[in-house]
């Protein structure tokens, strides 16, 4: 089992990620990180403003990061004021649904961040464009 990111991954990934944008009228911006947060590939629907993907490359840093999906993220700090505070400080992060983890097995090789929706929107996208790819393994 490959347990890096390669960049026909990623493309892919990123092309399911538009695809599922433009199929519910939710034009977004998406990036791919590796395991380590470097950037592995980007792209933005017509009239995206970059701050999209300064967004969802914060949400795909968080993710590496802390390897788990933002939401789940959220949801462990909830109760927590102390990693709440230090993690909302945190200028390089995005903690708001719309990144999650691309797997290979139980290994966490990169993670997507999608923004430009309303977040449960980018959620679901980014999901979708995941689980997508690991159905074609």
């Amino acid at each position: 089992m490959n347990l890096t990111l390669t960049a026909s991954q990623a493309f892919t990934i990123l092309g399911r990620a538009i695809e599922a944008s433009e199929s519910q009228s939710v034009p977004v911006a998406a990036v791919i990180v590796d395991s380590e947060g470097n950037t592995k590939g980007s792209i933005k629907a017509d009239g995206v403003h970059n701050v999209n993907l300064d967004a969802a490359r914060k949400k795909a840093l968080t993710v590496s990061a802390f390897k788990m999906a933002n939401h789940e993220l959220i949801d462990q700090i909830s109760r927590d004021d102390l990693a709440k505070t230090v993690l909302f400080s945190q200028t390089d992060l995005n903690l708001l649904p719309g990144g999650v983890p691309i797997m290979a097995g139980d290994a966490v090789i990169g993670a997507l961040g999608v923004a430009g929706g309303l977040y449960p929107q980018d959620q679901a996208i980014a999901q979708y464009a995941v689980d997508s790819d690991n159905n074609q393994d």
